[in-house]
């Protein structure tokens, strides 16, 4: 893999970790690799029939968020590498009424605010070339006297510690990932609210 995820992304945990899982749920994991063609992972569980039960109740959809009472819909710059990550959170801002205009990585993201008109900033912290919290320092120092959207950092490091970090770098709230959407709505709101 010479992609941009190979040189950017992981600790190298992931593997490891679905190890341990699989050994504690009493299964098999297996590798099969070929240089220059790929690798096959296979995982064995022994897992038994559920029992029958009642579908899950799906919870009602936050309502859609918007600045004031009659306003027209929020307008959100995401920042984020990962094209998966993109879809999701493309449905999940659809589904609160939030207008997104999306980034690839935090050089795009300066470059984009830049331009204005938003309302609200998503920044993945760890992106390629540039990370969240260097490009909302860098969307900060251009704006100057201009006000700067409140920011939302969305990451995989939510530990207590990052959380403070985020705090101190000027994001108004984190969304961990993976996102759930209730977690995204109130985000939003709690960034929203008027103080």
């Amino acid at each position: 893999d010479g992609t941009i995820t190979r040189r950017f992304g992981g600790t190298g945990l992931g593997l490891p970790i679905v190890r341990r899982l699989v050994e504690q749920m009493k299964g098999t994991i297996s590798m099969h690799s070929a240089p220059g063609v790929g690798t096959v992972l296979a995982v064995t569980l022994p897992l038994h029939d559920a029992p029958d039960a009642a579908p899950p109740v799906q919870p009602a959809s936050p309502p859609p968020i918007s600045r004031l009472e009659g306003s027209g819909p929020l307008h959100a710059l995401v920042a984020e590498d990962n094209l998966t990550n993109q879809v999701i959170l493309r449905a999940m801002l659809g589904r609160l009424g939030v207008q997104a205009s999306f980034v690839n990585d935090g050089d795009q993201a300066v470059a984009a605010a830049g331009q204005g008109g938003f309302d609200l900033l998503l920044l993945d912290i760890s992106m390629p070339r540039k990370d969240g919290i260097t490009a909302l320092a860098e969307i900060r120092t251009g704006a100057a006297a201009s006000p700067v959207p409140p920011a939302i950092a969305v990451t995989a490091n939510a530990m207590a510690h990052h959380l403070e970090d985020y705090r101190a770098a000027g994001f108004a709230a984190v969304v961990a990932k993976p996102i759930r959407l209730d977690d995204l709505a109130r985000a939003i709101a709690q960034v929203l609210a008027p103080t």
